[in-house]
């Protein structure tokens, strides 16, 4: 349900899905039993924590989850509309 309401509200006026997704992760707080924020903060603590913008940036968010395999993007982007959410 979320995925659908951020998609009339959110996504389709943004360049592209990781509001989306972010949105839709952030609500569930925790995925597999790990809170977003540990997520964040592990890539964090090895520098390897994208910049927003980068994540935001591409056209196509799917686009940029296959270029970068290895990195959970969709808790990255829970963890921050969570810290928004919170705030």
């Amino acid at each position: 349900m979320v995925h659908l309401v951020a998609a009339d509200r959110v996504s389709f006026k943004t360049p592209n899905m990781f509001f989306n997704e972010g949105l839709a992760n952030a609500l569930l707080e925790h995925v597999d039993g790990v809170h977003v924020h540990a997520v964040a903060k592990w890539y964090r603590a090895r520098g390897k924590l994208p910049a927003i913008a980068e994540m935001t940036g591409a056209a196509d968010f799917y686009a940029f989850l296959r270029a970068h395999p290895g990195l959970d993007t969709y808790d990255i982007a829970a963890s921050w509309f969570r810290f928004l959410i919170d705030a």
